[in-house]
C-alpha cells in the first residue's frame, strides 16, 4: 500500500509540473492568435465576415482564432464606408489598421450633380435624397412627353407648309391660311411648354445640388480659408437661411 501511495503523489506532482510547462504555451499560442483592429479615427463599428462573423468598436482585439478568408467592413457617422479583405492564419497575430475617409459636402454635391438626391442619400438623409430622385425621374419624364409632344405638332406645321408652298391655286392658298396658322400657333405652345418644363427640370437639378451642398450635416463651407456658415431658421412666414461668414 506504501508503494502505491507513493507512486500517485509522483505521478501527481509530474502532471502538475506538466501543466505548469504548458500553461505559458497556451497563454502563448492564445496571443499569438489574436486580430487587433485599429482605425483611425478610433471609435469605429467594425465587423468580420467568414467562417465567423465578429464586430467591435475601434480599437478592439478578436481572440478566437481566426482563420481562412475574412471580408472588412468599418463605418462611422459622417464618414465613407471602409471595405477591406485579409486571410487569417489563426495561430499567428494580425494588426489590422483602418483608415477611414470624411465625408465632404464637395461630394455630395458632385454625386446629386450627377444623380439628383445621390448626395442626400450619401450624408444620410436618405428619405429627402429618395423624394428628389422619384421628383427628378418624374420630371424627366414630363419634359420629354412635352419635347415628343412639340416634335410632333412641329412635324404638322412642317406638313401643312410644304403644302401651302407647292399649291399654286391663290384660293387655295388662302383657304389653307388658317389651318397653316393654327399648325404654326400649335407648334409655338408645344415649344413653350417644352421649354418651360426643361426649365424647370434644370431648376429642380440645382435645387438639389445647392440643398446637398448647403444643408449638409455640418452646415459650414470652406471659400478661401474662410468658413462661411449657412443655417436653416424657422420664421412666422415659412423658413429662412441665415449666414455668417468668418476670416
Amino acid at each position: 500500500m506504501l508503494i502505491v501511495k507513493v507512486f500517485t503523489v509522483k505521478r501527481l506532482a509530474t502532471l502538475a509540473l506538466a501543466m505548469l510547462l504548458v500553461s505559458p504555451a497556451l497563454a502563448q499560442d492564445s496571443t499569438k492568435a489574436a486580430v487587433t483592429v485599429r482605425s483611425n479615427p478610433s471609435g469605429a463599428t467594425v465587423i468580420l465576415s467568414g467562417d465567423f462573423t465578429v464586430a467591435g468598436i475601434t480599437p478592439t482585439v478578436f481572440t478566437q482564432g481566426l482563420l481562412g478568408y475574412y471580408e472588412i467592413t468599418a463605418y462611422r457617422p459622417g464618414y465613407e464606408t471602409y471595405h477591406s479583405s485579409i486571410i487569417l492564419s489563426g495561430s499567428q497575430p494580425a494588426d489590422i489598421q483602418v483608415s477611414l475617409e470624411a465625408k465632404t459636402r464637395a461630394k455630395a454635391a458632385l454625386r446629386s450633380l450627377i444623380i439628383p438626391g445621390w448626395g442626400q442619400r450619401y450624408y444620410g438623409s436618405k428619405t429627402k435624397g429618395g423624394l428628389l430622385t422619384i421628383g427628378a425621374v418624374a420630371g424627366g419624364i414630363t419634359a420629354g412627353l412635352f419635347q415628343l409632344h412639340f416634335v410632333h405638332t412641329r412635324d404638322d406645321y412642317f406638313n401643312v407648309l410644304d403644302r401651302y408652298n407647292a399649291t399654286r391655286s391663290v384660293d387655295e392658298r388662302e383657304a389653307m391660311l388658317g389651318q397653316l396658322y393654327d399648325a404654326q400657333k400649335k407648334a409655338y405652345d408645344a415649344e413653350q411648354d417644352r421649354n418651360v418644363a426643361g426649365a424647370i427640370v434644370a431648376g429642380f437639378w440645382i435645387y438639389n445640388v445647392l440643398d446637398a451642398l448647403l444643408f449638409f450635416p455640418d452646415y459650414g463651407i470652406q471659400i478661401s480659408g474662410a468658413n462661411l456658415s449657412v443655417a436653416p431658421a424657422a420664421t412666422p412666414n415659412g423658413l429662412a437661411l441665415t449666414g455668417k461668414l468668418e476670416f
